[in-house]
Parts: C-alpha cells; sequence; structure tokens
C-alpha cells in the first residue's frame, strides 16, 4: 500500500469505514462498557489523522490502528487490578514453566508483563495479541501483513526472550 499522504481525508473516510466496525468488535470484547469500546476506537482514528497531519508515512494504517486500539485498551486495564482484568493465559504461563496456581501475588504477574515491555516492538505485540489477547496466529499475520510463519517465528523467540531474562528453563514443549 502507498504511504498515506496529508491531503487523504477521504482515503481516511474509507479506512474508517473500513476498519472501525472491525476495531469495535475487538476493542468491545475487551472492554467493560460499549461507549468505552467506540471512545476508544474514535480516538484510534483520530490519532491515525494525526499522524497523518504531521506528514509521516503510514504502510499499514491497520496495523497502526490495532496497535493504537490495543494500546488504549492496556492503559485501562492498568488501571484496574492487574490479575483481574489483565490475566495471563494458562497457554503462556505453560510454556515459560510457570504453575498458575503459584502465581499468588500481582507483583509477579506485573514482573512477567514487564518483562514482555521491555521486548522489541514487533516480539511484544505479537505476544501480547496471541497471549493477552488469544488473537489466531493468522489473525497477527494479517494485522502486521506477514506470513504466519513469521509471526510463529517472532512468538517462539519472544518467549525465548522472557524465558532468558527471568533465568527460566525452557519448555521443552514450547
Amino acid at each position: 500500500m502507498e504511504p498515506l499522504k496529508p491531503t487523504d481525508l477521504e482515503l481516511c473516510q474509507t479506512l474508517y469505514e473500513t476498519y472501525s466496525p472491525e476495531l469495535f468488535g475487538f476493542c468491545a470484547s475487551r472492554v467493560r462498557e460499549r461507549e468505552e469500546a467506540m471512545d476508544i476506537v474514535q480516538d484510534a482514528f483520530v490519532k491515525l489523522w494525526t499522524v497523518i497531519r504531521s506528514g509521516e508515512e503510514i504502510h499499514n494504517p491497520r496495523a497502526l490502528l490495532y496497535t493504537i486500539v490495543r494500546n488504549k485498551i492496556i492503559d485501562q486495564y492498568r488501571s484496574v487490578a492487574l490479575q483481574r482484568v489483565f490475566p495471563l493465559s494458562d497457554e503462556l504461563l505453560d510454556i515459560l514453566s510457570i504453575d498458575s496456581s503459584s502465581i499468588i501475588e500481582q507483583s509477579e504477574l506485573r514482573i512477567i508483563l514487564q518483562t514482555i515491555n521491555t521486548l522489541p516492538d514487533t516480539q511484544r505485540e505479537t505476544l501480547l495479541y496471541r497471549y493477552i489477547d488469544g488473537m489466531p496466529v493468522q489473525d497477527i499475520a494479517d494485522i502486521f501483513d506477514v506470513s504466519p510463519n513469521t509471526i510463529s517465528q517472532r512468538i517462539k523467540r519472544g518467549i525465548l526472550a522472557v524465558q532468558k531474562i527471568l533465568s527460566l528453563e525452557p519448555n521443552p514443549e514450547s
């Protein structure tokens, strides 16, 4: 896709018509109130327009919109009790060789999330989409406009990096 230009108001309208229902569905399944989801989606498009107006080239507006929406959702999650609203999937805990029944303290969850947040952007986003949002590999590949194999490699490398940072032995099943 050609980079968007600051004069592409019609294209922004088309992007809104194309992606807002999809983004709303994504967001509505992750926040408590329908109005919150609508606000987050609207904010994402305002941010997209701001980026376009700044002259910055955008090669994948869908990926940018998902990143903005996901970051806004995470900001909301952080304002609520971490363990209740932003649980780590059992699958990720298994891969990291952590018994979910042994995780009692929010601080332990926070350490894992902080570790994930230290990863390079593509690895971090991929792990969060996969294990926090529960998205299938193919959907993540579509967002990043890469092959599912690339996403699988990012997941594997991200998990290995988290294991190394936390000094955990890699799970042979991962």
